[in-house]
């Protein structure tokens, strides 16, 4: 990845950022082979990004705040978060569906505190 430059790493980096919700999810997978492939590309994708909070997380596989990180970190992907989520609750490991319910509900606070501040400037 260190290699990559100019437009390549670009979009070297949209294919990043959309591969680490799955790399979260997977964090819990119920193949430990697959739990530890998901961490170590975590810790990976946070230094390819630049993200030295992402690295330091992914280090202790910490799934709800690393959860947390990435919207707020990109809250304009958040569609593509939900619609990535929406995969995992027909996966048939039940803490992939767990996670993913969380998630989900996770995008829920931040839409509706969104909501609630647009609500508030509008009033100002």
């Amino acid at each position: 990845m260190g290699l990559v430059t100019g437009a390549e790493k670009t979009k070297m980096k949209e294919e990043v950022w959309e591969s680490l919700l799955p790399l979260v999810f997977h964090l819990h997978d119920q193949k430990e082979n697959v739990a530890k492939a998901a961490q170590e590309a975590l810790y990976f994708a946070g230094w390819f990004l630049k993200w030295q909070e992402l690295t330091e997380l992914a280090l202790t596989a910490e799934t709800w705040e690393i959860s947390e990180r990435l919207l707020q970190k990109n809250r304009r992907k958040t569609k593509d978060f939900l619609h990535q989520s929406e995969v995992y609750l027909q996966s048939p490991q039940e803490i992939l569906r767990q996670d993913a319910v969380r998630f989900i509900g996770l995008i829920g606070q931040y839409v509706r505190e969104r909501q609630t501040r647009e609500y508030i400037k509008q009033g100002e």
